[in-house]
């Protein structure tokens, strides 16, 4: 992905940057191909789910169940 971009180097972060194979692993392939690598410190690499959690019980407690009036559309592009 980094040649086929141009992109200086990869990011991990986020809760599945907490997973010390993919860690290990990302880092093993970016030295090998001589790209730079920078890994977000663990205690930066916590999940949202409770915050996440939070929020909707919050919401669901001042408004009620939500009507969930939005269809999946599996077929949306990603790009432009």
């Amino acid at each position: 992905a980094v040649t086929a971009t141009g992109a200086e180097g990869v990011a991990l972060a986020g809760g599945v940057a907490a997973n010390s194979e993919l860690r290990e692993r990302l880092k093993s392939a970016c030295d090998a191909a001589g790209v730079a690598v920078s890994l977000a410190g663990r205690a930066f690499c916590t999940d949202n789910a409770a915050m996440v959690a939070l929020a909707g019980s919050v919401a669901f407690e001042q408004a009620g169940p939500h009507r969930f009036t939005l269809a999946p559309e599996p077929s949306l592009s990603l790009g432009d």
